[in-house]
């Protein structure tokens, strides 16, 4: 590498001393400017660091074992309300069911009167239901005309009078005293069919 002088040299100053002067000043930069740049280059030094503060021991308190609670007895739980159905099985007599008992009244040869509707009502109602299931209604209307007395017949009347009377488009003959009533027939004769005023002919007037 060339360096150029830019300084002169003293007159008295032999040339090779003035070179090595020149040198050993260029020596000396070069050497400064290293160290310079190796300072900068280095990693830095970390500072001394600090000694952690020591922390006091904080006394741990061990948790106390909880005492035994005595279960607290629950309050007896309201019984559920449970629903009652209506198990009745006739509410009320109907028309039709009030019919339909009246014919079994009469083929059983029996006055029906109002009030053994509602007292058919109560014997059915009254079934248990294995009793109440066993049968149809129908059947349980014969079961409960059985119960109700025979409907105590007047005898005929030796001579009686007897009044044509047309009812249903059907003729019958009514006893003037018996008040028994008799499908007329001139042929196979007249057949007692009931009395007047009661079931079938509750209706007719003479």
């Amino acid at each position: 590498m060339s360096t150029k002088i830019s300084s002169a040299r003293p007159l008295d100053m032999p040339l090779a001393t003035w070179i090595a002067n020149l040198h050993a000043d260029l020596d000396a930069k070069i050497a400064a400017a290293e160290a310079k740049l190796a300072k900068k280059t280095a990693p830095a030094v970390p500072e001394k660091a600090e000694k952690p503060k020591k922390t006091k021991k904080v006394k741990v308190e061990e948790p106390k074992t909880p005492e035994k609670v005595q279960p607290v007895a629950e309050a007896p739980k309201a019984p559920k309300k449970v629903k009652v159905e209506d198990d009745k099985r006739i509410k009320r007599m109907s028309p039709t069911l009030t019919k339909q008992l009246t014919t079994i009244f009469q083929d059983a040869k029996k006055e029906f009167k109002k009030e053994h509707g509602a007292e058919f009502a109560k014997y059915v109602n009254d079934l248990t239901k294995v009793m109440f299931e066993a049968k149809n209604l129908a059947d349980h209307m014969r079961d409960f005309a059985a119960t109700i007395p025979e409907l105590k017949e007047p005898e005929a009347v030796p001579d009686e009078d007897m009044t044509e009377v047309t009812f249903e488009n059907v003729k019958y003959v009514v006893g003037d005293i018996s008040k028994r009533v008799y499908v007329a027939d001139e042929e196979k004769g007249d057949t007692f069919v009931g009395f007047l005023g009661i079931g079938k002919f509750k209706t007719m007037t003479v």
